[in-house]
C-alpha cells in the first residue's frame, strides 16, 4: 500500500498533527491479519480496504461502526466485563503480525471514534482498527 493511501486511513489524535509512533511500528499494523469469529462465520480485516461481512454485521446489528482492538490474554477479561456492563456487543477475534504470531482481540460493535480512542487509551493500547458505516477499516493511533 503507498505511503498515500496509508495516511488516507490512519487516525491520529485530533490534537496532533502527525503520530508518535514509528513508521516501522505502523507498516507491522497495516501489514497484520485481523480475524473475527462471528456466529456465521470467521472473517479477515485488512486496513484500508471495504469489508462486505463488517459492512453485513453492522446491518444486522443495527450499528454504524466497530473497532477492533489486539489484547493480551490477561487483559480480555477486564475489557470483556466492562463491555457487558456498558451494555456493548462484542465478538472474539485474532491479529497475526507478519511473524504469524497471533494475539487476542476484540471487536466491539457500536462504538464511534472518540469513545473507541478513548478506550485503547485507558487501556494502555497504542493503535486499533475503526470502521464506519462505509465498511473500510482505519487505523487509529493513539499517540
Amino acid at each position: 500500500m503507498s505511503k498515500h493511501l496509508l495516511a488516507n486511513h490512519l487516525l491520529i489524535p485530533r490534537s496532533q498533527q502527525r503520530s508518535t509512533i514509528s513508521d516501522d511500528i505502523q507498516s507491522g499494523y497495516f501489514n497484520a491479519s485481523y480475524q473475527v469469529v462471528s456466529n456465521e462465520k470467521t472473517f479477515g480485516l485488512k486496513i484500508g480496504e471495504h469489508n462486505r461481512d463488517l459492512q453485513g454485521l453492522h446491518q444486522s446489528l443495527g450499528v454504524t461502526c466497530s473497532v477492533f482492538i489486539s489484547i493480551q490474554k490477561e487483559a480480555q477479561t477486564k475489557i470483556s466485563s466492562e463491555l457487558t456492563k456498558r451494555k456493548l456487543k462484542f465478538l472474539p477475534g485474532t491479529d497475526h503480525n507478519k511473524k504469524n504470531v497471533a494475539s487476542s482481540g476484540i471487536l466491539i460493535l457500536g462504538l464511534g471514534r472518540d469513545g473507541s480512542h478513548e478506550l485503547i487509551e485507558r487501556h494502555g493500547l497504542e493503535a486499533a482498527i475503526w470502521s464506519d458505516e462505509d465498511a473500510i477499516p482505519k487505523l487509529i493511533l493513539t499517540r
